[in-house]
């Protein structure tokens, strides 16, 4: 990416910017084929507000002209640039409430640790972690919750499409808001040390997790399936029909048979695939179907 000299323009100067029809339409089309991200219709603002800082980050006098640069480019760092800054990197320690994960320990966990007591191995996939306060939170249930699993290889992988996100995430730094949102007061001196005004969790956690960049339209053999528990957590909201169906049929393949799917909230299998069923024990999961 290259620097904006100090006679470009500033963030300031875009804005009153506007998308043109012609724009908005190429956009979505390029979120459904980069990222499998279903825009909708008339958010027009949305693709403003993200792109606004590509705009100033790639020396583009505005948003039109940064798409304008997309159409007749093939630079992969400027069209993943725009398909990233489209994204939604929101998250927080413990989303989905304290609940969700006691079921993980409680309930997922003693069953798998069953059926693999000879292997002695866990393997689990964070996708779309994005700042990586869900992997964390993962990985500080089975520490606090899990003695069993002490001497286990337990193998955490997270992903997302975001670098920027990544790096924080790797970093293991986080600002005050950050820390509140979710994480139990108790676990703040256990897991986190205070650098200035941020907190860094501590390198025993940092280097039992994995991050790497991953496009969740691509391949899932990078992650070194089958896969034991899956967290992939408000993010299939914003993908479009066809692109649900194929991530689950792929998901399901590089499953474990009784392996664990944790979905959002508000997300669910019901219309889209039958390769999932809810899990009997606890219907905040689903797993492959018989």
């Amino acid at each position: 990416m290259t620097e904006r000299p100090s006679n470009s323009p500033s963030s300031s100067s875009y804005s009153d910017a506007t998308i043109s029809a012609p724009d908005y339409e190429f956009v979505r089309t390029l979120l459904r084929k980069e990222i499998g991200f279903d825009l909708g219709i008339d958010r027009q603002y949305l693709v403003v507000n993200r792109l606004i800082p590509i705009a100033a980050m790639f020396d583009c006098r505005d948003v039109g002209h940064l798409i304008d640069r997309v159409r007749q480019s093939q630079d992969r760092r400027l069209i993943e640039a725009v398909a990233e800054g489209m994204t939604i990197n929101e998250t927080s320690f413990f989303r989905g409430g304290q609940k969700l994960f006691d079921n993980l320990a409680q309930v997922a966990v003693p069953v798998l640790q069953r059926a693999r007591s000879s292997q002695r191995r866990l393997r689990i996939w964070s996708g779309a972690c994005a700042t990586g306060q869900e992997p964390y939170s993962i990985l500080i249930t089975l520490l606090e919750q899990c003695p069993q699993l002490r001497d286990w290889n337990i193998e955490i992988v997270a992903t997302d499409i975001s670098e920027r996100a990544l790096e924080q995430a790797r970093n293991g730094v986080y600002n005050q808001f950050e820390i509140q949102r979710g994480l139990p007061i108790q676990m703040l001196p256990k897991y986190f040390t205070k650098t200035g005004d941020r907190w860094q969790i501590a390198d025993t956690l940092r280097r039992r997790v994995t991050f790497h960049r991953h496009n969740l339209l691509d391949s899932f053999l990078r992650l070194a399936p089958p896969l034991d528990i899956v967290f992939l957590r408000n993010v299939l909201i914003y993908f479009e029909p066809s692109s649900k169906t194929e991530l689950f049929q792929r998901l399901r393949q590089s499953m474990a048979p009784d392996g664990i799917l944790v979905l959002g909230e508000t997300e669910s299998t019901l219309g889209i695939t039958t390769d999932f069923q809810l899990n009997n024990a606890c219907r905040d999961f689903y797993q492959p179907a018989i």
